[in-house]
């Protein structure tokens, strides 16, 4: 019960804040947007070179891969509190999970366990 209790909570820990860095790295990407496109006015202005541009570019680039990847870590922390909440696996689809991982430990979800969570999620 308290290992329960324990991953409950450890899900909605993480949901938090994973969800404010997506806000931090959002206003990253808005503040970064922004900087793109002074450059870009400067460079057709004549007043920076397209290296500068560039620079900016990637630093947008940078930025929105990292809010990427937050974004992605945020759905997966949402499957894992879904399930640390009990919703949505069978003890039979536990097994399965655990049975379904290659020598590397990596988890190999199929067209069956979307198939069940579309069918869960979406009445």
């Amino acid at each position: 019960m308290l290992r329960a209790t324990e991953d409950v909570e450890n899900a909605i820990v993480q949901l938090t804040q994973l969800e404010a860095q997506y806000g931090e790295l959002q206003n990253e990407v808005d503040a970064n947007a922004q900087a793109r496109a002074a450059a870009q006015q400067q460079y057709v202005g004549g007043v920076v070179s397209l290296l500068e541009v560039l620079d900016a570019d990637r630093q947008l680039l940078t930025s929105r891969d990292a809010l990427a990847q937050v974004h992605a870590d945020d759905a997966r922390a949402a499957v894992e509190a879904f399930r640390a909440l009990g919703g949505g696996w069978t003890p039979a689809d536990r097994e399965h999970d655990s049975a379904a991982t290659d020598s590397a430990g990596f988890m190999h979800t199929g067209a069956r366990h979307q198939q069940t969570f579309d069918q869960r999620v979406r009445p």
